[in-house]
């Protein structure tokens, strides 16, 4: 089960994401039902522990086994979508360079037509990209966890 609770128009959930890089470029997913691109990660389930859960992410979502670098961050959000009011914790995971041939471009499976994609980090994205500080994180890593407040309410 999920981390992952709605109370009406309000939804909680506790979320992991991972930074996977080759150094110039960072790999995100996108869908065509949204507007922005996201990093590869998702919902923690109950009793798992977050680093449990970013590489239980990306082997289902990349094919592959990787190994935790860091924490870069813990990200408190709220915002707005689909309707719904949303309170989300983020904790986001540097991940340690491995042989990125051996990413399955197919096994990526989620509600909508996802695709993983390779950004530039030297070129502005077509859309926007969460977590929003995800390049600083590519190109000028704090060496400290950093803690976020990001309110769109």
């Amino acid at each position: 089960m999920d981390c992952s609770f709605i109370t009406g128009d309000k939804k909680f959930n506790f979320r992991v994401g991972a930074v996977i890089t080759d150094g110039k470029r960072l790999l995100v997913t996108a869908d065509r039902h949204s507007d922005w691109y996201w990093v590869t990660g998702g919902r923690v389930k109950f009793g798992e522990t977050a680093e449990a859960a970013v590489l239980r992410e990306i082997r289902e979502e990349l094919g592959v086994n990787a190994e935790i670098d860091r924490l870069y961050s813990i990200e408190e959000k709220f915002f707005r979508a689909n309707g719904m009011r949303y309170h989300e914790l983020e904790f986001l995971y540097l991940i340690k360079p491995f042989d990125l041939s051996l990413i399955d471009y197919e096994a990526i499976r989620c509600d909508g037509d996802c695709r993983l994609v390779w950004l530039d980090i030297d070129k502005k994205p077509d859309k926007t990209v969460f977590p929003r500080h995800v390049f600083e994180a590519v190109t000028n890593p704090s060496p400290e966890v950093k803690f976020l407040v990001e309110n769109d309410l």
